[in-house]
């Protein structure tokens, strides 16, 4: 519950800004699990499933495909570093000091990171994508086309369902948001979900009605997800599930 108010406390706080948030959804999913840890980190190899701390090699599109989080309190963005370039998905609130840690956690610093990729328009989501431009101000930054005029940045680009990005798979997931999407990597089998799914009591549940503006979409979108193979999943709420990830989400849809 913790959690809860926390998020909620934060979007009242900025709703005088451009971000916006409709409510319309029924309930579908259970409150998320606030048992965060902000040290959560992994590395994942083609066909397999690795430990936290292990080294990360395979084939596929390179020879290093791991992910480190950043936990921003209630939410959490990630960096995926793949073959020494960095993406980083989703900025958090604001100070971006924990994107900085999990870029030093994969060894690359911010001159790695050549595209920021934001899951939807939220505040809790996007709050610290000026700061991170200003620790590359190179870095391309994406966003669904419909999320894109709530979004206050110059020179956004468009995504749209099936482009890649630097060897990850945009997935267009509306419903949280109409510009909602998620990132897959299928080679590694990493599925990051942003508010798509939520972390609950170590398993996987779908968008939470509370902040999602269309549930029969949002509910759509998790069959969309049911329809990838992946072990791991990456929510924007919740603790990272590192197995399994993709029959728990087919589990979801009955």
């Amino acid at each position: 519950m913790w959690e809860r108010l926390t998020r909620r406390s934060f979007v009242q706080d900025i709703s005088t800004a451009t971000f916006g948030l409709v409510v319309l959804g029924s309930a579908a999913c259970v409150s998320v699990d606030t048992s965060d840890d902000p040290t959560t980190a992994g590395t994942t190899t083609t066909g397999s499933t690795a430990s936290p701390t292990s080294a990360a090699t395979g084939g596929g599109f390179g020879s290093q495909r791991d992910w480190h989080r950043a936990f921003f309190s209630f939410v959490s963005a990630y960096v995926l570093v793949r073959d020494g370039a960095a993406t980083i998905v989703d900025t958090g609130t604001g100070d971006v000091g924990a994107l900085t840690d999990a870029l030093d956690a994969g060894g690359v610093g911010w001159s790695a990171v050549t595209d920021i990729v934001l899951t939807h328009k939220h505040p809790d989501h996007v709050g610290g994508l000026e700061n991170a431009l200003k620790g590359n101000a190179e870095a391309r930054v994406h966003a669904g086309q419909a999320d894109i005029e709530a979004i206050e940045a110059a020179d956004l680009l468009a995504m749209s369902d099936a482009d890649m990005i630097n060897g990850l798979r945009i997935i267009a997931t509306p419903g949280h948001t109409p510009g909602h999407v998620s990132v897959l990597d299928g080679v590694a089998g990493v599925l990051v979900a942003g508010d798509a799914l939520n972390g609950v009591d170590g398993g996987v549940a779908g968008a939470d009605p509370e902040f999602s503006e269309d549930m029969t979409a949002a509910d759509a979108s998790v069959q969309v997800l049911a329809g990838f193979d992946y072990d791991t999943i990456l929510f924007g709420h919740g603790e990272p599930v590192t197995s399994d990830g993709a029959a728990q989400v087919r589990a979801l849809t009955g």
